[in-house]
């Protein structure tokens, strides 16, 4: 090869490294454009490398070095476009909902004016948590707009009354709930019942130390009315709730003398070592098999009780089938297996 082929050649290539480069400039998907460029001159190498010498096959190599670095410098320009295009959208866009805000900035004024209106006679009419449900709606409808700068004086008075009432029916709303919770009945019994007394005894306390505008709002014969219904019932389930109590603390001490109860497998439903305390004195100790166990529970004599389907050769060399009551005392240690009738 000549001097004037490989300045042709060399022509050709910087050619190519241009196309290949104009492409990712030019079009997003610059991937197809650069990867058919490499793939025309990766043939052309390879059907032409084994005719050229070591200097000629260097002056290739080094174009195609050229022609990978234009590919690199492609692609990272076309991501750099694309995430500035991103970025100019995502600006576009809020610029866009700031103006329709902006827009609308009578008729979201107006709403917040009217909604803090009905939140105030809420609030005259004794129904603190209708007025601060109001309240919030307010303070959503305007919150927006008050963001926007520079803020017309409309506007911060309409955010600064949606505030001011959410501040004022906050208080009243949470005391009016707090009343709610105080007129519930008592649970039947068990721990829900402990938990409902434990809560009626801290409520009592805050209806009686609520403070100086909350008794006059709600008043304060009212409020003490409330607490005196809630002593009341109280008293009703006084029995009932030490019964809890005690048996709590009964189950609390058996557990301590029992301890963990045994597992049952997730397979077949066997008790953790129902079968080998069986085989023991069974007369076909290879023939048991026990499943279908009911969870053990808590007993005072016998710990953790559970019942089983026991399977088993007898005697005679019959297969039967039989439910048992086995009893587990602490480490799991079985302390009866008696057959049900």
């Amino acid at each position: 090869m000549n001097m004037s082929r490989l300045w042709l050649a060399a022509g050709a290539l910087a050619w190519l490294i241009g196309m290949c480069a104009g492409t990712g400039l030019g079009y997003a998907n610059a991937w197809v454009g650069v990867s058919l460029c490499v793939a025309l001159v990766a043939l052309t190498v390879l059907l032409a490398v084994g005719k050229l010498g070591p200097r000629r096959r260097f002056a290739v190599a080094s174009g195609l070095l050229a022609l990978f670095v234009g590919f690199g410098t492609a692609v990272g320009i076309d991501r750099r476009k694309r995430e500035a295009a991103q970025e100019a959208a995502r600006v576009h866009q809020a610029a866009e909902r700031r103006a329709l805000v902006i827009a609308n900035s009578n008729t979201i004024i107006a709403t917040t004016n009217d909604l803090v209106a009905q939140g105030r006679s809420a609030l005259l009419a004794k129904h603190p948590i209708e007025a601060a449900a109001l309240a919030e709606r307010a303070a959503g409808a305007i919150t927006e707009l008050a963001a926007v700068s520079p803020q017309p004086p409309s506007v911060t008075a309409a955010h600064d009354s949606a505030r001011a009432l959410q501040t004022e029916a906050g208080p009243l709303r949470a005391f009016a709930l707090l009343l709610q919770t105080a007129s519930e009945e008592a649970p039947s019994d068990g721990p829900e019942l402990i938990q409902w007394d434990d809560q009626m005894v801290a409520l009592g306390s805050q209806l009686r130390g609520a403070n100086a505008s909350i008794r006059e709002y709600f008043g304060g014969p009212a409020i003490e009315r409330h607490a005196t219904a809630l002593d009341r019932r109280r008293a009703r389930v006084e029995r009932r709730v030490e019964r809890a109590r005690q048996a709590v603390r009964e189950e609390v001490e058996l557990r301590a003398q029992c301890g963990d109860g045994p597992s049952i497998s997730p397979l077949d439903g066997e008790l953790a070592g129902a079968a080998l305390h069986l085989r023991r004195t069974a007369n076909d100790p290879d023939s048991i098999e026990v499943s279908n166990c009911s969870p053990p529970l808590l007993y005072p004599r016998d710990c953790w009780v559970s019942t089983c389907m026991v399977r088993g050769r007898n005697a005679f060399g019959a297969l039967v089938a039989s439910r048992y009551r086995f009893a587990v005392a602490r480490d799991y240690r079985f302390t009866s297996a008696r057959q049900l009738r």
